[in-house]
């Protein structure tokens, strides 16, 4: 038994885990014991952390899709710095007090934007997405949304994120949204040229190998070209 998990065998949970220099709440939080000790192991979103240390810069002006309780905005928000933007998307509003305590004890500042966001440009979102809803879970740092039941959560594109967050021009698009990044292979991503960095973790697993491959593929007809892979996390840029 290692020396991490001696707290919670005896039932005493640090206050913070630290990953890449950013707390994250563990005592007394939402999190069930195994998350916990995912955390407290280095373990989260590993791959995305990664390549957001290799290719975004200070002063970013970044779009996250699927922000979670803001462990990975608080990343983006600490390396943007306070020449940068960060717009965190979240639809699960149970998550959203939690967001709010992650980046408030690492004294960074992000845009919570409380929608669906879909990893198109501009719109109208296609009726394949639109028609589907969110269901928040409790205990849960994923989510998707998928089918008809859920709740009325509002669709937006990437411009209104982008609008609604008040950056003129986005650097960097982070995205992780459980599968939705399929659409590219029907529509084209239609991202501005001020577009310098794609994040994407593509879900094999949930959209298949033949769609994941499209997807990336989508990317590349826009000019991007791949960087960087960690896993299934594709860094993109041009």
């Amino acid at each position: 038994m290692s020396l991490r998990d001696l707290p919670t065998r005896i039932g005493i949970w640090p206050e913070f885990a630290e990953l890449d220099g950013v707390k994250v709440p563990i005592r007394g939080s939402f999190l069930s014991p195994r998350m916990r000790r995912h955390l407290m192991r280095g373990g989260y979103e590993r791959a995305e952390r990664k390549l957001l240390a290799r290719l975004i810069r200070p002063g970013d002006a970044v779009i996250e899709l699927g922000a979670s309780m803001g462990i990975v905005s608080s990343l983006l928000a600490k390396k943007v710095g306070p020449s940068g933007e960060v717009a965190a998307v979240e639809p699960n509003r149970l998550l959203h007090p939690h967001f709010a305590r992650q980046l408030s004890v690492n004294g960074v500042e992000a845009t919570l934007v409380p929608v669906l966001g879909c990893p198109l440009w501009e719109g109208p979102v296609p009726e394949e997405v639109s028609r589907q809803k969110f269901a928040a879970v409790e205990n849960s740092l994923s989510g998707r949304a998928a089918g008809a039941e859920g709740d009325a959560v509002p669709w937006l594109t990437l411009k209104e994120v982008a609008e609604r967050a008040k950056i003129e021009a986005p650097t960097a698009i982070v995205v992780d949204v459980e599968g939705g990044e399929q659409v590219w292979c029907d529509h084209a991503p239609g991202f501005p040229e001020s577009v310098r960095v794609v994040i994407v973790e593509i879900h094999p697993h949930l959209i298949g190998e033949v769609k994941s491959g499209e997807c990336v593929q989508a990317l590349v007809r826009e000019g991007f070209a791949v960087a960087a892979i960690s896993g299934t996390v594709f860094g993109l840029v041009r």
